[in-house]
């Protein structure tokens, strides 16, 4: 398969099956609420569902954009991004949901070199998968980026400790019918030589995100 079709393929998949789901359950909640008489207390309830929904066809509507600019997260080619400057930029991104949430920014960064890639592809990678670990995480709590070199590569960890997943899901959550985010994300690295991996020790107990990328050519061992 061509790899435009294949991206063809995860933008029809968002569009068909995705985004039905919450435009369904806004016109779902928008009858019960023309034609029953309801408590304060159900139409806050109801309120909230339809908030709920809205933000879901705004995130998929944000994914629908980005394989939409596909060409521009690779415009350019791959040359040297500092890992410091990365994790700044980052950070920086995603900072004011992390403060409505009261959630803070831990670093371990135990290498500080230079990996080989589109600069705005991983900037998109990398602010998805810090905005997952903010909106999967309790309040005032805390995510820990870390930075590492091992077996010849570059592997950035995002850990937070909130809801998690069952072990046997590893694999499965990149499905691109189980969150078609993260399938695009690994998508887009594994075409640089790189991979995209996620753990979790159960349900409760956190998850953590793994990038493995290239370092630059001057670094390779």
């Amino acid at each position: 398969m061509h790899p435009i079709d294949d991206w063809r393929k995860d933008l029809y998949a968002l569009l068909s099956h995705d985004l039905r789901t919450p435009i369904r359950n806004i016109q779902t909640f928008a009858e019960i609420l023309g034609k029953q008489l309801l408590s304060e207390q159900q139409i806050k309830e109801i309120a909230a569902n339809i908030f709920a929904s809205a933000e879901e066809q705004h995130y998929i509507l944000e994914h629908a954009l980005n394989i939409l600019r596909i060409d521009d997260f690779q415009q350019g080619g791959a040359y040297p991004m500092s890992l410091t400057t990365l994790i700044e930029e980052s950070v920086e991104a995603v900072a004011s949901l992390a403060k409505a949430k009261s959630i803070h920014f831990e670093k371990n960064v135990q290498y500080e070199g230079f990996t080989e890639m589109p600069s705005q592809l991983l900037r998109q990678v990398m602010n998805n998968l810090l905005s997952n670990a903010v909106k999967f995480s309790n309040p005032d709590s805390t995510v820990t980026i870390g930075v590492r070199r091992q077996w010849g590569a570059i592997l950035i960890d995002i850990a937070d400790t909130g809801i998690g997943f069952r072990p046997e899901w590893e694999e499965s959550l990149f499905d691109r019918y189980n969150s078609l985010g993260l399938h695009f994300n690994r998508k887009l690295i594994r075409q640089y030589q790189g991979d995209l991996s996620a753990h979790s020790s159960g349900e409760g107990k956190g998850a953590t995100f793994t990038l493995c990328l290239p370092p630059a050519a001057e670094e390779k061992e």
